[in-house]
């Protein structure tokens, strides 16, 4: 750079000296040439001309690396599934390295989805191998399964449905405890009383319990006083006794009913000191056995007896017995409101039918909305049904029950919504004492075939409506002794579960029984029946619970 600058002075100092202008070029010459003639003056300083300007190198144009637009595979760095990524070309150059997959909560298939460098850690979920539903239905219950390299291991610790037992439990899984198994007496049996009298024990359900009615023998007499008292579901007492009948007064006990707010107690008097004075009366009571209405005496003339009630549709009906003679009669009907207020006129329920012990002759009834069917037991050994409006009207002709057997005995009806359920035992069936079942509608027309409960040593069968038909109980004699067999129906009278038996020894032959239904088979009652001790001369009344609890 020097040599330059100088080559350029020199150019300069050539063209001024040249120049005609410029006259004092020579004079400077020789002045120059002279030190003597130098002029006593500063020196000149130099003058420099101004740098010049370079301009910048421009740098080669570089080479695109990509293709705008262009993507490709790369690793972010991150572990699990956020170590693959991606980047994408833009002008011509890659961008950051992304991640393809963001974290996520933990699953079971061997990768790390949370990114934290662990996989399928602590991974484990509940599982059942039973039917889907019975899943968390009574007993049965989740177990657990564990993940393991991206699969789930074998469920472990799951309760499955197991057949139903006596246990008080849901085994089965579907909601119901202890259904449709044979019902077993549990508990303790009470003694209530010594001075049972034969036929004349009646129990129905309450919202409490139970309760629980019946005649005590009168020393001297054919009748005796009538008491009630409360049941709890353990089949002890709840309270005190209460009588029906006041002091004076006489009577056996043969029907009882519960109205929802109270009870119905029908009875006739029987005999007293030799005198046959045997009137039919129907009463009201509240839960604590006062006298709400009556007695209102229903006949009266010595010849009205077996005076039974049945509630439903907010009626009462009334049956009774009005003897002809010492072996036939015929049954009398009518209908009360609950505050005994008549319901129509006093219906006579023809044929004649005779008044065999044997044969039972008290009248079954039972409500189907507001209709009543009447059953009994009529001469030439027939089986008779009635149906009967609300205002106790005949709605049919009464006809017979076909396939009876040869001597039908005890019948015994429940009503449903659209129809009835009637047993009744055949005495001279072979074996003697077979128990039958048929279903009716509600024009008393037969459903299906007739079932059979027993076939043998059966007598006055009870049964009770549930949700899925009725609840059934028989005196029944076996080769290995007397006592009770008790079993589940369906509508159709088809045993749901073969029927237990369990023995008493001095039974005799007639039991009442309640039951209050919990839901498809499941549900508790009590029962009672009369031990008949002759050595003493003691006739024990005996309850107990009954279910499977």
């Amino acid at each position: 750079m020097p040599s330059r600058r100088l080559l350029l002075y020199s150019l300069l100092l050539v063209c001024l000296c040249t120049t005609p202008l410029f006259l004092g070029c020579e004079t400077y010459m020789a002045i120059s040439q002279d030190p003597t003639q130098r002029p006593k003056t500063e020196p000149i300083a130099s003058i420099e001309p101004p740098p010049e300007e370079i301009p910048p190198e421009e740098p080669p144009p570089e080479e695109p690396e990509c293709t705008d637009g262009v993507r490709e595979s790369c690793e972010t760095g991150e572990p699990g599934v956020c170590a693959p990524g991606e980047r994408l070309c833009n002008n011509g150059r890659f961008g950051p390295c992304k991640r393809l997959q963001e974290p996520s909560a933990e699953i079971c298939d061997n990768l790390d989805n949370d990114c934290d460098g662990k996989t399928d850690e602590d991974l484990q979920r509940s599982c059942y191998t039973g039917p889907p539903e019975t899943r968390q239905i009574g007993d049965c219950r989740d177990g657990i399964q564990v993940c393991n390299s991206g699969q789930w291991g074998p469920c472990l610790g799951d309760i499955l449905p197991k057949e139903e037992i006596c246990d008080n439990r849901d085994n089965d899984c579907d909601g119901f405890i202890d259904e449709y198994l044979p019902i077993q007496q549990i508990g303790t049996v009470r003694n209530y009383s010594n001075l049972g009298d034969y036929s004349h024990l009646y129990m129905v359900s309450t919202p409490n319990g139970y309760a629980f009615g019946w005649s005590e023998r009168a020393q001297s007499e054919m009748t005796g006083q009538i008491r009630v008292t409360g049941v709890r579901p353990d089949g002890d007492r709840e309270g005190s006794d209460w009588p029906v009948t006041k002091e004076g007064e006489r009577g056996n006990i043969h029907g009882l009913a519960w109205m929802g707010k109270g009870f119905a107690v029908a009875w006739d008097t029987d005999q007293s000191r030799g005198r046959d004075i045997s009137d039919a009366y129907i009463g009201t009571f509240n839960p604590n056995g006062s006298r709400l209405r009556g007695p209102l005496m229903l006949e009266q003339g010595g010849r009205a007896a077996n005076t039974g009630v049945t509630y439903g549709a907010g009626l009462l009906s009334v049956g009774w017995i009005r003897y002809l003679d010492e072996s036939s009669g015929y049954i009398r009907l009518q209908l009360f409101d609950t505050d005994l207020k008549p319901q129509g006129e006093i219906t006579p329920i023809q044929p004649e039918y005779a008044l065999l012990p044997q044969n039972s002759p008290f009248p079954a009834m039972a409500f189907s909305g507001n209709q009543v069917a009447v059953s009994w037991c009529a001469p030439q050994r027939k089986l008779k049904l009635g149906l009967f409006d609300n205002k106790g009207k005949p709605t049919n002709t009464f006809f017979d029950i076909p396939n009876a057997g040869i001597a039908p005995a005890d019948p015994a009806i429940t009503g449903y919504n659209d129809g009835y359920l009637l047993l009744w035992t055949d005495l001279n069936s072979n074996p003697p004492g077979a128990l039958y079942a048929q279903r009716l509608d509600r024009q008393g027309r037969t459903v299906g075939t007739r079932q059979t409960l027993s076939n043998e040593g059966s007598r006055t069968p009870t049964l009770q409506v549930t949700s899925f038909g009725a609840v059934v109980a028989w005196y029944q004699e076996q080769a290995r002794g007397l006592g009770v067999s008790i079993g589940r129906v369906d509508r159709d009278g088809k045993l749901l579960a073969p029927a237990s038996w369990f023995s008493v020894p001095n039974i005799q032959p007639y039991i009442t029984m309640a039951w209050t239904d919990l839901g498809k088979g499941s549900g508790r009652g009590a029962i009672a029946w009369i031990e008949r001790e002759q050595r003493l001369n003691v006739d024990r009344i005996m309850v107990a619970p009954l279910g499977c609890r």
